[in-house]
């Protein structure tokens, strides 16, 4: 992919770049993320105005990251995305390959979110389900396991929100810095699609939402005026019905076994 150089000028600098470039790429594919995290490194220094090198330094980083890390990996991608688009849009003199640019960008972006929603899953099963919720062992257990739960909720949803906005930093990119033709429509409308795939995948989840009425409302008319035939799923969070009805189940159990137990205790003794 050809790039304007800005602050780079000679052929050999030029040579060099190239082959940092091809080696960078080759190391993506084979998903060695140091080498290509070295060399986007030296062509950063060589180029701070290469997209590629400022989109790569991010999203390659997000494929090592700890449980604790997801919400501010996905905060890292969303920062860059602004400054990525416009230097697409600068440093790239031919539209088509301009297309192909963002068409990268919004196919690693994808990748990435799906990448840290499964992360978040994983760690949102690991205190919901098994011992993390059937710890049963009396008032105290069944409290701990429901505020563990809770605060699971809450973070898987704070994740969900940095998660999705990825979507919606590509979104405001694209309207800011694109043309309005055909492809960067279908663009907006596809990223929007995304947003509202794990919005409801969050829902079925967790049984709460990522967004509330107002912002899904807002997406939605702005979806219907790129792609008419979209219909919205008919799903509900229903999170804190069933939050409620968990919380008064797992109660009554716990003061029940609580009394059977002080029976028992009085009958022993």
């Amino acid at each position: 992919m050809t790039e304007i150089l800005g602050q780079t000028n000679g052929n050999e600098q030029n040579e060099k770049l190239d082959k940092l470039f091809q080696a960078a790429r080759n190391a993506r594919e084979t998903s060695d993320d140091a080498t290509a995290l070295k060399h986007y490194e030296e062509i950063s220094a060589i180029n701070p105005n290469s997209w590629e090198a400022m989109f790569y330094l991010v999203i390659l980083k997000t494929n090592s990251i700890k449980n604790g890390e997801i919400a501010s990996a996905a905060a890292s991608v969303q920062n860059c995305l602004p400054k990525v688009f416009e230097l697409i849009k600068n440093t790239i003199s031919d539209n088509e390959e301009q297309k192909k640019a963002v068409q990268e960008v919004l196919d690693q972006c994808y990748k990435t979110a799906l990448w840290l929603t499964s992360a978040s899953e994983n760690f949102y099963k690991s205190i919901t389900e098994g011992n993390g919720t059937m710890a049963m062992t009396g008032i105290f257990g069944a409290a701990t396991s429901l505020d563990a739960t809770s605060k699971a909720r809450h973070e898987s949803r704070k994740r969900s929100i940095q998660i999705s906005g990825i979507f919606i930093h590509c979104f405001t990119a694209i309207e800011k810095t694109c043309d309005d033709d055909e492809f960067y429509r279908n663009k907006k409308a596809w990223l929007l699609e995304k947003t509202f795939d794990l919005h409801f995948r969050h829902i079925k989840f967790c049984k709460t939402a990522i967004y509330d009425k107002n912002a899904v409302e807002t997406f939605y008319t702005e979806l219907k005026k790129l792609n008419p035939s979209y219909i919205l799923p008919d799903i509900k969070a229903t999170g804190n019905r069933n939050n409620l009805i968990l919380g008064i189940a797992l109660t009554v159990v716990a003061l029940a076994i609580g009394i059977i137990y002080a029976l028992w205790i009085s009958n022993v003794f």
